[in-house]
């Protein structure tokens, strides 16, 4: 496969996979997750556009796959605390409204940029600013979540340690993004080398999981050079963590149990990338 070990902890921080290399975000140097974390940061200063194009995100449909565990909680609960971290111009709050569940949930948004604070402010009883991995204030809460943020993430670890912390006993995790597994599927921050290259890597990212899901420790890879920087942007081309759910399985075992998170397939298509190529995960803390 062309994989050889360059650094890290045992079984390796660093891989390069045929030229492509890749960093462990649990086992991996961490002055080299900060200097991806520093590049990534300098392009989105200079390009503000990017975080308005969450704006046209429709993401009620996996609005409507958290409602019934929403609706759920408020039988217990007369109000609702909830956090969206990596909420960007998110369109949750008019979704509440929309459904009627506004009222019983205060809202606690959480981004990275001061570019859309008026625009979560208007809209949630919170706004937290900087970090997620760094923690998250104002818990405990009864639901934290995230749409398609995870897998942006260089220290993804981090920010899910920092959220289960934050949530009261038996409040719930819930995390939508890519999953990127797939032998065939090339993740779009691979997509500037070769695509016998970036087969050879998912090929790699599959046995991985397929390790962890058998007792392995997680490591949630991250592509050290990312499309992004390569080719410029386009859709995901700065989806640096590739994402592996047998990772957050691990991750999380013992400290929540996974719960069922129902996402009904729309077409024979839908079906396939549901099933193999998205992260739909819930989780219920101890």
């Amino acid at each position: 496969m062309g994989a050889t070990i360059e650094a890290g902890g045992s079984g390796g921080g660093v891989r390069s996979i045929r030229g492509v290399r890749l960093v462990s975000a649990r086992s991996g140097p961490a002055a080299e997750l900060g200097r991806l974390e520093a590049r990534l940061a300098a392009f989105y200063a200079a390009d503000e556009g990017y975080f308005e194009f969450a704006e046209s995100l429709d993401h009620s449909r996996f609005y409507e796959a958290l409602r019934p565990h929403i609706e759920a909680a408020m039988t217990e609960r007369r109000r609702l605390r909830v956090l969206e971290f990596g909420a960007g111009r998110s369109g949750f709050p008019d979704w509440l409204e929309a459904v009627g569940l506004r009222q019983r949930i205060e809202l606690t948004a959480q981004d990275v940029t001061a570019l859309n604070r008026d625009w979560l402010a208007a809209r949630c009883e919170a706004v937290l600013l900087g970090d997620a991995a760094e923690g998250l204030a104002g818990g405990p809460y009864d639901l934290i979540f995230s749409t398609f943020v995870y897998e942006h993430l260089v220290r993804p670890d981090r920010v899910v340690e920092a959220c289960v912390s934050a949530l009261a006993p038996g409040g719930l995790l819930a995390i939508f993004s890519p999953a990127y597994v797939m032998p065939g599927y090339v993740p779009p921050a691979l997509r500037a080398r070769p695509r016998a290259q970036g087969l050879t890597v998912t090929l790699f990212l599959w046995l991985q999981a397929l390790k962890v899901r058998l007792g392995g420790r997680p490591n949630f890879w991250v592509a050290a050079e990312p499309a992004l920087f390569e080719r410029g942007y386009f859709v995901d081309a700065d989806a640096v963590h590739l994402v592996a759910p047998a990772d957050l399985d691990r991750l999380l075992a013992g400290r929540a149990v996974r719960r069922p998170l129902r996402l009904p397939a729309q077409g024979l298509a839908d079906w396939v990338w549901s099933r193999f190529l998205l992260l739909a995960a819930l989780y219920e803390k101890r």
